[in-house]
């Protein structure tokens, strides 16, 4: 297909709004409930997630070289005439006192700087470890440190790892991401400023989220009187089971205390095991403090611990145990308050979201609209157009699987309108030289998510018959699939389909087949498909084919305010290929068919312009 002339793309870029001003043009005068709006500039953490975690990385290089040190000073001639060899009579040609006073360097200069003063840029770092390393090189080779065995060259190279780990951390992970934080938050301030894309109207004191583990009263009840008021899955009652069971085993021991055989090093990893389970497994916790209090009596006990044994008279294992258990618990910290508790909570926000999106239902029309206005599939019933889906729902009654159906297409629907209202948040990949413009977004629970937008000289109701509403003809002009089948109809805003995907790269990646549950709906700007991956009796996994898994996304056919002739076509995919794959190579992949997509698009907008 030829390119569009430039003066027609560009009349045509101006004449549609951008997905997420559409979005907002529907709620302005609408009033965001603070329970999500963004906290005020004055009440904001001082501190990110990410930034505490640097700090206590930094804290552990501090504490680690010393323990290092300590352990050397506690050689057969005493730590104390050691210290004083080391300290009083220092020779930079044998002392590690050095070493030490470089990491106190290091520790004071990147806490004052990126903990008390809250620099955002890297020059402190950049000062700190061009000294590090400066006096390392330097060290090393004029020094006789090799003579005094292992931790000769032990603790230089730690020491070197360690100042460039941290330059690392902070430029590749802190600073990025405290801006792309400010970024969020300067976006959200902007939202709320020009009203919600996603709540509409008041809500009711029904309409707020309860997690679905909670009940009524749920705080003074008994686990049997809390489980007798739902019915648990069969996997539900296996978790149950088994925390039963483990608790069952922590007070065994707890009763056989006058058994416990006194091994300094058990004692503690049992500690950390104990308390960490209790807290984050057992009390499901969302706060940092139980791993602090356990790292820090973990450290404390340890650096006591090799300051007034004899460890090293039991050879290697007398200073291997010590640091083993030094560095496991400070990753514990690590991964908790960098991993754990922030990807949590950014689930969590997602999740309320969804749910509040689900509760709300499909956005209301306002205005009169004509009998011919939308479009009715035959099998609508008789005013479908004016009733709630609750409403055409008690009409009839459905199956346990169909009510299941219906609910993964509100989910994924839910899922898709949260992404078309973050679009400011979306991240370039590729283009092409029709303007067509694939980018991406992490979405929680389901990874990496593609999204395709592109400006098509057409109407709306063109692509709304010809994507969203006969997908079974979509193999007749898309080469990108080879079978498209609807299984089965649940009713008029859900169907299921079964897809056969053409192989791609080259042929590297496979044919893939899918089954997904559909939802469509017809909102006053937009026409809207959305899916999410299913199971049907009528299409098991074969050997034939690569079973592969869609996360929820969908098709978006946005009309234009001003010229009823263009619309905008947005894809949003997220799926699994399944099978050994590199991640880039389905990236690439993924890219390229959704492209491949819009040329075959294009040529049947062609084809059926040539036919009126």
């Amino acid at each position: 297909m030829s390119k569009l002339p430039g003066e027609l793309a560009r009349d045509l870029e101006r004449s549609l709004p951008a997905v997420a001003s559409l979005s907002g043009s529907l709620t302005h005068s609408q009033s965001l409930p603070a329970h999500f709006r963004p906290p005020a500039l004055e009440k904001r953490r001082a501190v990110s997630d990410v930034r505490r975690t640097f700090c206590l990385f930094v804290t552990f290089d501090l504490l680690f070289i010393s323990l290092l040190w300590i352990i050397e000073l506690n050689t057969n001639t005493g730590i104390r005439k050691n210290l004083e060899q080391e300290i009083v009579h220092y020779r930079f040609n044998t002392s590690f006192f050095d070493i030490f006073v470089l990491a106190l360097f290091r520790f004071s200069g990147l806490l004052l700087g990126y903990a008390v003063l809250r620099l955002r840029h890297w020059w402190v770092i950049a000062v700190t470890t061009l000294v590090s390393s400066a006096f390392l090189i330097v060290k090393v080779i004029l020094s006789e440190l090799l003579s005094k065995g292992a931790f000769g060259y032990l603790l230089p190279i730690v020491s070197f790892v360690l100042a460039w780990l941290e330059t690392w951390f902070l430029d590749f992970k802190v600073l990025p991401q405290e801006a792309e934080e400010e970024r969020w938050y300067l976006a959200a301030q902007a939202a709320v400023a020009r009203g919600p894309p996603l709540f509409s109207g008041a809500r009711s004191e029904g309409q707020f989220y309860s997690p679905p583990e909670s009940f009524a009263g749920s705080d003074d009840e008994s686990d049997e009187e809390v489980t007798g008021k739902r019915s648990f899955s069969a996997q539900e009652r296996e978790y149950i089971r088994q925390g039963k069971e483990a608790m069952a085993v922590v007070d065994q021991i707890l009763a056989q205390e006058e058994n416990w055989k006194f091994e300094k090093s058990n004692v503690l990893a049992l500690f950390r095991f104990s308390g960490l389970l209790l807290g984050y497994a057992v009390l499901r916790l969302r706060h940092w403090w139980v791993i602090a209090v356990t790292t820090l009596v973990s450290s404390a006990f340890l650096i006591v611990k090799v300051i007034l044994s004899e460890l090293l008279s039991k050879g290697a294992f007398g200073y291997l145990l010590p640091i083993v258990s030094f560095v496991l618990a400070w990753l514990e910290t690590w991964f908790l308050d960098f991993k754990v508790l922030p990807q949590e909570a950014e689930e969590e926000r997602w999740y309320l979201a969804a749910q509040a999106a689900v509760a709300r239902g499909p956005p209301l029309f306002s205005g009169a609209r004509s009998e011919g206005q939308f479009y009715s599939p035959p099998e609508s019933f008789a005013g479908s157009d004016d009733e709630s889906d609750e409403e055409v729902t008690g009409k009839r009654s459905f199956s346990a699987q169909e009510r299941e159906y219906i609910r993964q297409g509100k989910e994924a629907m839910a899922v898709v309108d949260q992404i078309l209202a973050q679009e400011e948040n979306w991240k370039f990949e590729k283009s092409n030289e029709h303007g067509d413009t694939v980018y991406t977004i992490e979405v929680p629970y389901h990874g990496k998510t593609f999204i395709l937008k592109t400006f098509l000289p057409c109407p709306a109701e063109l692509l709304y018959q010809e994507v969203i509403l006969q997908p079974e003809r979509m193999v007749l002009w898309n080469k990108t699939v080879t079978a498209c089948q609807i299984l089965q109809r649940v009713e008029d805003n859900t169907l299921v389909s079964y897809d056969v995907s053409v192989g791609a790269a080259g042929g590297v990646v496979s044919p893939r087949d899918f089954v997904n549950v559909r939802r469509i709906e017809r909102r006053r700007d937009r026409y809207l498909s959305s899916g999410i991956a299913t199971t049907h009796c009528a299409k098991p996994p074969t050997h034939k084919y690569v079973r592969g898994e869609n996360g929820p996304g969908g098709f978006i056919v946005l009309k234009s305010a001003s010229n009823p002739c263009v619309c905008t076509f947005v894809w949003i995919l997220n799926t699994d290929l399944k099978g050994r794959l590199p991640r880039y190579l389905i990236h690439q992949s993924l890219a390229a068919t959704m492209l491949e997509f819009t040329f075959h698009l294009r040529r049947r907008i062609e084809e059926l312009g040539a036919r009126v």
